[in-house]
């Protein structure tokens, strides 16, 4: 039997009691605890009803950065920072692979400067891994903009240069000879309140008038013709030459669609679009040698030569190329210098050949690609994986396919039958030119290795297709040697008339 005396039971007491009141106390904080939670989901269903339509995996698609992009100002104004912090970090993967020729510089610079004056330093921290690259102009401007912001921010004195440490890293600010950064100074500037960026500019009345007249003129011209683009182009503006969104794209231009336009505005600006130029950039992968890449920007405006090496690495990644809107009205693509290394350029074909419509007058019409080889023959294999999309979604509307081989190996006629020959029944049906050129004995022999029995139909109908480009080939020299002839002749006529 256990014993316990008057003081032991008055003690045991006292420590049930407080343990009953630190039980009910962490009901209460966890009562609290889940009403917080519950009040944090309702906020996050709130804007997930906003933000519908976008994915934070999704690094290629150009409306859905667009979408993101504004998303981060929209979270700014209602104080989202766990969103907020999400579109920071999608900023940071989505750039990984891209540079400054495909994309809106001003609009990116425009994001990483404000990402240095958000007021949580939580969302801001997600910039340690951001990486500008080393063209000395963004980097300038960014420098500039900063130390120039009316802005302040009312973080510690801590966290402040904690911010300031890691730009010096991201955009090379202490790298840069013609900054003379200073941390001490940019430190003062950012503090100061007198900085002041605002620009004024006025037009003179009689010159308004005239500049719409003469707009309005050059714009009707415009409207229906194929025009280069030179620049942003505001459909809305009453001084903008151009009304009507383009007739033909070419991939180049895609650094003029402003990060922040609307999926509306996107949209509109490809929706009259027929042709489309591709030129691959593949032809600076090869770095054998003292070739130098195309990208002159990168040899005169970069002071570091892992930049040229991060771009020639990239051109093949799945994250370069930033994949486009819908084109209901295309029918033509060119694609040039392509080699296809790997999936990424023939998968961004892909792309477009799928948000293609292809019914009611809607369809690709054809498709011209011209195939390159490096110095070492490479890549033996060519990827043409679009090809099966463009023949089983655009068969219907197709009137001619031409693919050129500069230069080409055996494995490229062996993947070329492989994707063709399941097709047989469609290009039989089909009145489509499909016009190859390439080397015979090699399509011949990769024939012949196949021992399926549709091979011989389809070496059939390549072959007829290269025997009427001969044709018209020696049509053409026939032509030129009787003019040629007809002027000798006519020379010497008058020659002995004179």
């Amino acid at each position: 039997m256990l014993l316990i005396d008057d003081h032991g039971s008055e003690l045991i007491r006292a420590k049930m009691r407080i343990c009953n009141t630190y039980i009910s106390l962490l009901g209460r904080i966890s009562q609290q605890e889940a009403k917080s939670v519950e009040d944090e989901q309702k906020v996050d269903d709130e804007y997930l009803i906003t933000i519908e339509g976008i994915d934070f995996y999704d690094h290629n698609s150009l409306i859905n950065f667009n979408r993101i992009y504004n998303l981060y100002y929209q979270c700014l104004e209602s104080g989202n920072d766990s969103l907020r912090s999400q579109c920071v970090k999608f900023f940071v993967d989505y750039h990984k692979y891209k540079f400054i020729h495909y994309f809106d510089v001003q609009g990116y610079i425009k994001f990483i400067v404000d990402v240095f004056f958000d007021p949580e330093f939580d969302v801001f921290s997600n910039m340690s891994s951001f990486y500008t690259g080393s063209h000395l102009p963004t980097i300038e401007d960014i420098y500039n903009r900063i130390i120039n912001d009316k802005r302040k921010l009312n973080d510690n004195d801590h966290q402040l240069k904690k911010r300031i440490e890691i730009y010096q890293e991201c955009c090379y600010f202490s790298k840069l000879v013609s900054l003379k950064f200073d941390h001490t100074y940019f430190y003062q500037k950012i503090l100061n309140p007198s900085n002041d960026n605002t620009v004024q500019e006025q037009i003179n009345q009689n010159d308004e008038i005239q500049l719409k007249k003469n707009t309005n003129t050059i714009s009707k011209i415009l409207s229906n013709s194929y025009f280069d683009w030179h620049g942003s182009m505001n459909l809305e503006s009453e001084y903008s030459l151009v009304k009507s969104p383009p007739f033909y794209f070419d991939y180049e231009w895609i650094k003029f669609i402003k990060y922040g336009w609307s999926t509306e505005r996107i949209n509109q600006m490809f929706e009259r679009v027929e042709l489309l130029l591709i030129f691959s950039d593949e032809y600076d992968r090869d770095r054998s040698g003292s070739k130098s890449v195309q990208r002159r920007y990168f040899r005169s405006q970069t002071f570091s030569h892992y930049d040229q090496e991060l771009y020639c690495d990239s051109i093949e990644h799945d994250g370069y190329l930033a994949h486009l809107p819908a084109m209901p009205n295309l029918k033509r693509i060119y694609f040039g210098e392509y080699y296809g290394y790997k999936s990424n350029y023939s998968s961004f074909l892909t792309s477009i050949l799928k948000n293609t419509p292809n019914g009611d007058g809607h369809g690709i019409e054809s498709i011209e690609i011209s195939i390159h080889k490096d110095w070492l023959d490479n890549p033996t294999y060519s990827n043409l994986d679009f090809l099966e999309t463009l023949l089983r979604l655009h068969s219907n509307t197709l009137k001619s396919i031409e693919i050129k081989y500069i230069c080409s190996c055996d494995d490229d006629m062996v993947g070329l039958i492989r994707i063709l020959k399941e097709f047989i029944p469609t290009i039989e049906e089909h009145s489509f030119s499909f016009k190859l050129c390439a080397n015979y004995e090699k399509l011949e022999r990769a024939c012949k290795d196949d021992k399926d029995r549709k091979t011989p139909i389809l070496l059939c109908l390549l072959v007829l297709n290269i025997r009427t480009l001969l044709s018209i080939l020696l049509r053409i020299i026939f032509s030129i040697l009787l003019l040629i002839c007809l002027c000798i002749l006519v020379y010497n006529l008058i020659y002995t008339v004179i």
